[in-house]
């Protein structure tokens, strides 16, 4: 199961009560997997010189000696580590195992979800989706066929999304929701917002 997980773009966990949820977390701990943490920015890259070099000293909280000490201890050898940011003893062992992975999760209660539209959007949040609706020149707005689509995306790969066609022919496009006034004309580098409404000219 958590071979599966480790691969997982999201992760939803939905406990009963704080034992389970106790239960669950030690589980995550033990696979090597940690939830909303951000993973250290600090690399360590095969050196072709003697010894250990750090680049970013100004993020150490000890003195340079102790550090590369640390380092060896941890079986760190020829290797110039670059800190980006202050980080722990526990983060930079992290990084030379590089074992843990980082997850962006949803952890709650099962006796919580009450609002389950609110719930349904958190979930495409975190995995970093929108909706966009599509109309076709002078019809209504084709409100239950929705594109999912990634954050960022633009009309040009919106319009390849619904047909190569729609792309290879694209004229302009109209945009209802993120843009300045309703059904206001843009170009195919246009990015989408959640939500928007587009009607393809091609």
């Amino acid at each position: 199961m958590f071979s599966i997980i480790r691969n997982a773009d999201a992760i939803i966990l939905i406990f009963r009560g704080w034992e389970e949820k106790k239960t669950l977390m030690e589980e995550f701990r033990k696979a090597n997997i940690k939830l909303n943490e951000k993973k250290p920015d600090v690399q360590i890259k095969p050196s072709k010189f003697g010894g250990i070099t750090i680049a970013g000293k100004q993020f150490l909280s000890v003195k340079e000696d102790k550090f590369i000490e640390f380092l060896k201890g941890i079986g760190v050898s020829n290797s110039e580590v670059v800190l980006n940011e202050p980080v722990t003893y526990e983060q930079v062992a992290e990084a030379v195992e590089d074992k843990m992975v980082y997850k962006p999760a949803i952890i709650i209660d099962a006796f919580e979800i009450e609002d389950v539209e609110n719930f349904k959007k958190q979930v495409f949040e975190l995995l970093n989706k929108i909706l966009v609706f599509t109309k076709k020149p002078g019809e209504e707005t084709m409100m239950d066929k929705p594109l999912v689509l990634d954050r960022g995306t633009t009309i040009e790969e919106a319009a390849k999304s619904l047909h190569k066609d729609f792309a290879q022919n694209f004229r302009y496009a109209k945009v209802w929701g993120s843009t300045k006034f309703p059904g206001q004309r843009v170009a195919k580098d246009y990015v989408l917002k959640d939500n928007d409404v587009v009607e393809i000219y091609a």
